[in-house]
């Protein structure tokens, strides 16, 4: 008989009661083991998600520039006689470090950094870094900042969302939301064309991912009118800081924009008068958007001699519609006793050359009111 079924009375059927073997208690003490383990797991998915979710959890574009605000930069670049040449973005990678396009610093005498939305601005020290092909630079700079994030793994994909952020008017930032539209590959790295409007005043500011990290360096072109919006992959400041500057073999040249005046035009530059400070001008915009709230600089330069006599910033609010032109007349009371007028150059009235002046424009920034969608047109264009 079963030692263990004689010491009680069995409440089942003898039938019933079977003994227990080894291979029983050890298939149940599995399954038992499993089932803890599961439970542990399932206790566990919950907090898992949360961490796997909070961080690549998506921001709000609010979020993002709350956090990045204080990071960003206005960079004005002057030439040797101290009349500005550029005014672009940048943003703080160390405390010391600021990163920015090529083409806003080039040939540049003195630069002047401000941080975004404060008075106060420093001279900056020295260019440490820059790539001409790839349009970027490192300014070492005596203000110090605090650094942003950078996402340095180019895991980035088309239809991605991305987050622009700027000076196109040197007082407080904007911020312009697109997507990743296209992926150029050169060499071992690609190239970021993006959708998010970049104004001149903003090209050189941070692109940001949807998690607020940097991903790029924002360049703005136009070519044939169109804005054409790209951002180098921030991994590249590796290779400056690590070769002494590097220069890709082949890049597009489109990514290698020439300080130029961003799409406008000015002509019809008159001031009739030496007597009367009135001067009167026409400014074309030749890109494919509407344009306001431009910023540019006037040069009066003598004829005869080519020496600039003065220079004048102004700030136009009206908006200028996407191939259209518009008449200013604007009071520059330093103008006094000089004039356009041609009749001064004929012989009998020689004596009178150095009244006769010309004017040169320099575009600093605009603000883009509607950008245009392409068209066939511009596809086959580009193709």
């Amino acid at each position: 008989m079963n030692p263990i079924n004689s010491a009680y009375k069995p409440l089942l059927p003898a039938k019933l009661l079977a003994p227990i073997s080894a291979e029983h208690i050890l298939l149940h003490r599995m399954k038992m083991n499993l089932q803890a383990n599961l439970l542990r797991r399932l206790v566990a998915l919950p907090l898992l998600l949360l961490l796997v979710c909070g961080a690549r959890a998506e921001k709000t574009t609010r979020d993002i520039f709350e956090a990045a605000k204080e990071s960003i930069v206005l960079i004005l670049a002057y030439d040797r006689d101290g009349v500005p040449v550029s005014l672009g973005s940048g943003f703080f990678v160390e405390t010391n470090k600021v990163v920015s396009n090529f083409h806003v610093v080039e040939g540049a005498s003195k630069i002047v950094i401000r941080q975004l939305g404060k008075k106060e601005q420093d001279e900056a020290k020295q260019i440490l870094k820059f790539s001409k092909k790839l349009d970027l630079a490192v300014i070492e700079t005596a203000t110090l900042g605090k650094p942003l994030l950078l996402n340095k793994e180019q895991n980035q994909g088309i239809g991605d969302r991305v987050v622009a952020i700027g000076n196109p008017r040197g007082l407080e930032g904007t911020v312009s939301e697109g997507i990743i539209s296209s992926l150029r590959p050169t060499e071992d790295f690609k190239i970021l064309q993006v959708t998010a409007p970049i104004s001149p005043g903003s090209s050189g500011g941070p692109l940001f991912d949807a998690e607020g990290h940097v991903i790029g360096v924002t360049t703005a072109t136009i070519v044939g009118g169109q804005n054409l919006n790209f951002a180098v992959p921030i991994l590249l400041l590796d290779r400056l800081e690590k070769g002494g500057g590097y220069e890709p073999q082949k890049v597009e040249t489109k990514l290698q924009p020439e300080r130029s005046n961003a799409g406008l035009a000015m002509s019809d530059f008159a001031k009739r008068s030496q007597s009367d400070n009135e001067i009167s001008y026409t400014l074309q915009n030749e890109t494919k958007n509407d344009i306001k709230n431009v910023f540019y600089l006037l040069i009066f330069r003598n004829v005869e001699t080519g020496k600039i006599v003065h220079f004048e910033l102004f700030i136009d609010k009206d908006v200028i519609p996407a191939g259209l032109a518009k008449r200013f007349k604007k009071s520059v009371s330093r103008l006094d006793g000089l004039s356009t007028n041609r009749e001064f150059l004929q012989s009998n009235l020689r004596q009178f050359a150095d009244g006769v002046i010309t004017a040169e424009l320099r575009t600093m920034s605009y603000e883009i009111v509607r950008q245009q969608k392409d068209t066939v047109l511009d596809f086959l264009e580009k193709n």
